[in-house]
């Protein structure tokens, strides 16, 4: 007897663990076959795009750290986009998608910072043009809230401490992913075990506190 769409999507997104790609293409239905082309098309457009880019960059821009920095920062759409495609089709894989998007995304995040400093000449100049500005520190996402916090001002010290925030998210996420990947191969580690003894929860906590820190 042919599967029926609801016994399909149940195969597909509700079962005790991710179906195989085979299993995916089997039982797809019309509106699934409608949603994955798409999501599909999607990612491969977001490639074009960058590969666009790219070429563009090539041709125009001189070979220099900062060349390499924008093409860094623009591929965070495109790597996303096709892990997350790669994930959509293996869903088995998605533990190794994950861990190459957040790896990524934390690499983009430090070079992103680094590229604001180097547009205004690197180092010395950003503090030769900017040093004892006041700038507002209670800001999102990490402290909104607290209005009351003094005004900060640009220093040397100031703009290390603002470094080593990018810099320990571009650090710890690939160590934490690099540690969840192992634990998953061993079978210790489970997205669904959010319980204080399982690794998942202080992992994730950790990942997300990281996160903030270098985004505020």
């Amino acid at each position: 007897m042919a599967a029926s769409p609801n016994r399909s999507l149940e195969l597909l997104y509700c079962g005790s663990s991710p179906p195989k790609a085979a299993e995916i293409l089997k039982d797809l239905n019309l509106p699934a076959i409608i949603l994955y082309s798409v999501l599909t098309l999607m990612a491969v457009i977001a490639n074009l795009v960058y590969l666009e880019e790219v070429i563009y960059l090539l041709r125009k821009v001189p070979p220099t750290n900062r060349r390499a920095t924008i093409m860094w920062i623009s591929g965070a759409a495109p790597v996303i986009a096709s892990t997350s495609c790669i994930g959509m089709w293996v869903p088995l894989a998605s533990m190794i998608t994950d861990l190459t998007t957040a790896v990524y995304f934390a690499i983009v995040i430090h070079k992103f910072q680094r590229m604001m400093i180097e547009e205004f000449g690197g180092d010395e100049a950003f503090l030769e043009r900017f040093e004892n500005t006041p700038v507002k520190i209670s800001t999102g996402p990490c402290c909104c809230c607290c209005l009351c916090m003094p005004f900060g001002k640009i220093s040397r010290r100031l703009m290390f401490m603002l470094k080593m925030g990018t810099f320990q998210l571009a650090f710890l996420r690939p160590v934490l992913m690099i540690f969840t990947l192992v634990l998953w191969v061993n079978g210790t580690f489970s997205l669904d075990d959010l319980t204080p003894s399982g690794p998942a929860i202080w992992i994730n906590t950790s990942l997300g506190v990281s996160t903030i820190i270098a985004l505020w």
